[in-house]
C-alpha cells in the first residue's frame, strides 16, 4: 500500500498540530501455513518487486512493509501451484496516534511503510494433483470450505467494527451472513450448520 506524495501533502496540511511518530518498524514476520500438507516452497513479492522465499511450510519469513499488495506463490511436487494475494492494513496504533495529535508522525510512518501491516498469518490451500480416494478429496474440500467460512466471518466482523465503531458482539450478525454467503457461493451443503459450527472458533 504505497502512499502517494499528493496524498501525503494533502494530509499534512490537516495534521500540523502534531509531530509524534509511531515506531512500528519497517519489517514484520509473516507466518505461512499450508493446511493438510507441509514442505511447500513459497515465493513472496511486493508491488515494488522485492522478493523473499520461505524454504518450507509451515514457517515465518520477514518482509518489508509499505508496498503491498504482496503475492505469495507456493509450489510442491504433487500439488497444484497456489497463489494468494495479501493486502496491507493500518497498524492499530496508528489510529491512537492520530487521535492524540500525532498526525505528522502518522504521515511520516505512512510514507515509509511503518504505518502499514500485512496479516500476521497467511493461509495457502494447496490442492493435490490427485487424491488417494474420493473420501480423501471430500475431506480436503470440506476442510477448505470450513476455513473459508471462518475467514469470511472474521473479515466481515473486522470491517464492521472499523466502519461502525461497534463491538464484536454487534457485528456478529454481519460475520454470520458473510460466512453463509461464502458457503453458498462455493456450492457447500449444510451451510447453516457449518456457519453455526464456526461459532466455536
Amino acid at each position: 500500500m504505497t502512499v502517494r506524495p499528493a496524498v501525503v501533502l494533502g494530509l499534512l496540511a490537516a495534521a500540523l498540530s502534531g509531530c509524534s511518530a509511531i515506531t512500528t518498524g519497517l519489517e514484520q514476520a509473516v507466518f505461512i501455513d499450508t493446511p493438510m500438507m507441509t514442505g511447500a516452497v513459497c515465493d513472496l513479492a511486493d508491488s515494488r518487486g522485492r522478493k523473499w522465499r520461505l524454504g518450507a511450510t509451515p514457517g515465518s519469513v520477514v518482509v518489508r512493509k509499505g508496498d503491498g499488495p504482496m503475492n505469495v506463490v507456493c509450489n510442491k511436487e504433487g500439488y497444484r501451484q497456489a497463489v494468494v494475494t495479501v493486502e496491507e492494513g493500518l497498524v492499530a496504533a496508528t489510529f491512537g496516534n492520530i487521535l492524540i495529535g500525532g498526525g505528522v508522525g502518522f504521515l511520516i510512518d505512512a510514507a515509509s511503510g511503518a504505518a502499514q501491516k500485512y496479516p500476521n498469518n497467511v493461509t495457502v490451500w494447496m490442492r493435490p494433483d490427485s487424491f488417494a480416494s474420493p473420501a480423501a478429496e471430500a475431506e480436503w474440500t470440506s476442510a477448505k470450505l470450513d476455513w473459508e467460512i471462518l475467514d469470511a466471518r472474521k473479515k466481515a466482523v473486522e470491517t464492521c467494527i472499523q466502519s461502525t465503531n461497534s463491538t464484536d458482539k454487534n457485528c456478529v450478525k454481519a460475520g454470520r451472513e458473510a460466512g453463509l454467503a461464502t458457503c453458498e457461493a462455493q456450492g457447500g451443503t449444510d451451510c447453516a450448520e457449518r456457519v453455526k459450527k464456526s461459532d466455536e472458533n
